[in-house]
């Protein structure tokens, strides 16, 4: 198991929030699946989770069980 920095998971909702106000993902569009983005980023899913909750605290993305993260707004 990969042991990652605190902040890393930062990193990553900063990097998302810059490609969705950039229009890379459109309102509405979903997300990479948090395989993918563990994956993307070479990091364990609770890095990921924690990244996509503070989008959506937020309020750049909602959620939804067994389909995954779409962009809410720009």
């Amino acid at each position: 198991m990969r042991k990652q920095p605190f902040w890393q998971y930062k990193q990553i909702s900063e990097e998302l929030i810059q490609q969705i106000e950039s229009g890379e993902f459109a309102i509405k569009s979903k997300l990479p699946s948090e395989k993918e983005l563990c994956n993307q980023y070479d990091v364990s899913r609770i890095t990921v989770r924690k990244a996509l909750a503070e989008l959506e605290e937020k309020g750049y993305i909602t959620r939804r069980q067994g389909q995954g993260s779409f962009v809410k707004k720009t």
